[in-house]
């Protein structure tokens, strides 16, 4: 019997760690990640999180869950975690932490540097997300092009390049319920307005008497009505200011559209001369309607630092296509003295998540803006801590990611943060790429308005193309 078992623990062993790292030494010293992946909450289904180690090149890891192991060694520092064994040692470790210890080559053998550990959430995050990636400058809009990654592997596709197109623009894409069949497009200049995909199927939305071109999309739960709001934007670039541009907006409405005639639906509350009202959205029952509200100003050039935006909701009636006629403020900027923006609201309905600067309405311009929560129980506001500004909830209310220029100030990247059931949060990590060696320091481009999807988006850039020149 004692044989089986020995026999069995060295199968176990030489199966689950194919490179066999003996630790002859600890050492107290702690690595140095790239990215930094310790102490992080990760979903049950994400890709590998492959990452280099500071200072060293010939070096091991071992990552250890209760019964299997990984084990990998490198010439140079970096770490490219098999994706078929990552896994299986998730599916094995739900709801436990994995531990992470680097080790370096000495005479004697491998010595472990401090371990670390990353905690296997039991929730999954949606497969897919879809983002644009936007090319540095201000000028190279031509460049951008609108992408899907798969969070469970590193596959990464285009559904759409504004090269394909005769200088058109495709901007502010939005899922339906995180549905992949469901969503719609604003496409600028050459082949413009608004288009809608149903079911593959991509259609120009002509919306009836609105007084400016739609932006911000929200969908209604039902799927057909969608939230707008008409923005008069421009750039403003400062000289000597940490944050480097600005998108001012002197002229703001929010209307809501019915995306089977194009009819368009408002109400006084917002279509007042002396404000600003911008950033909709639905509850996930689509009965009330978030907004983001400010007190106009004459010049705003001048005075931009002047604009700061309150929180507010009113009722919406689908059935009957009305408005309620009394606001509620969640946040106000006068009494808060900063300004809440970009407003959305977990599918169970329990969490708003905003973003709150010290002013204005464009939070990827300010790098001093954070995430905070609102209890819709109680009304209670908490800070995530996290820096960021462009975010999207998974279907499962358990995950957020969201835009971050918190690296270099300059780049923004995507992150993943857990959403507890009580609203605490984790530390946030960023999206783990194929290859560890510099990644993001190689990466020119910006991640931004990353939108959870629960499956792929089955259009390719041809017809993409065919469906909105028609």
């Amino acid at each position: 019997m004692k044989k089986i078992v020995l026999l069995y623990l060295l199968v176990l062993l030489f199966t689950a760690c194919s490179t066999r790292v003996n630790i002859v030494n600890r050492s107290s010293e702690k690595p140095v990640v790239l990215p930094d992946y310790t102490d992080v909450t990760i979903p049950c289904n994400i890709a590998p999180l492959n990452f280099s180690v500071q200072g060293l090149t010939d070096a091991a890891l071992v990552i250890k869950g209760d019964v299997d192991s990984i084990c990998l060694t490198t010439g140079d520092g970096n770490f490219d975690i098999p994706l078929e064994e990552w896994h299986q040692l998730l599916a094995a470790q739900k709801g436990h932490a994995l531990q992470f210890t680097v080790c370096r080559s000495t005479e004697n053998g491998w010595e472990g540097l401090q371990p670390f550990n990353v905690q296997v959430s039991n929730d999954s995050i949606d497969p897919y997300v879809v983002y644009r990636l936007l090319p540095p400058g201000y000028g190279l809009w031509n460049r951008m092009s609108l992408m899907q990654r798969n969070l469970e592997n590193f596959q990464e596709e285009e559904i759409y390049a504004n090269r394909y197109g005769r200088g058109n623009c495709v901007n502010c894409h939005s899922f339906a319920g995180g549905k992949a069949d469901t969503w719609q497009v604003h496409v600028r200049h050459n082949y413009g307005g608004t288009f809608v995909v149903r079911q593959g199927k991509m259609q120009k939305l002509n919306v009836q008497g609105a007084k400016a071109k739609p932006v911000y999309p929200a969908w209604h739960p039902d799927g057909r009505f969608i939230a707008y709001s008409t923005n008069n934007t421009f750039f403003h670039i400062h000289t000597a200011d940490v944050n480097r541009w600005e998108v001012m907006d002197d002229g703001s409405d929010v209307m809501v559209v019915d995306t089977e005639n194009g009819e368009v639906l408002t109400a006084p509350q917002f279509t007042q001369k002396e404000k600003y009202e911008t950033f909709p959205a639905f509850s996930p029952d689509g009965k009330w309607l978030y907004y983001c509200t400010a007190q106009a100003v004459d010049t705003l050039t001048r005075q931009f630092q002047d604009v700061r935006y309150s929180l507010c909701r009113i009722l919406f009636d689908a059935q009957h296509r009305t408005f309620g006629t009394q606001v509620d403020t969640l946040y106000s900027a006068p009494q808060q003295g900063s300004s809440a923006t970009m407003p959305r609201v977990s599918p169970d309905g329990k969490w708003l998540c905003f973003v709150r600067q010290p002013y204005g309405q464009f939070a990827t311009c300010h790098l001093d803006a954070t995430l905070q929560l609102i209890n819709l129980e109680n009304g209670e506001i908490t800070s995530t801590q996290e820096l960021g500004s462009w975010h999207s909830w998974s279907q499962n209310s358990r995950w957020m990611i969201f835009a971050s220029k918190r690296d270099d100030q300059r780049y923004g990247r995507l992150y993943i943060v857990h959403v507890a059931p009580d609203g605490s949060t984790s530390k946030a990590f960023v999206l783990p790429q194929p290859e560890a060696t510099h990644f993001y320091d190689m990466q020119l481009n910006t991640y931004s308005i990353p939108e959870l999807v629960s499956g792929h988006v089955d259009m390719t850039p041809q017809q993409f193309q065919q469906s909105i020149s028609k």
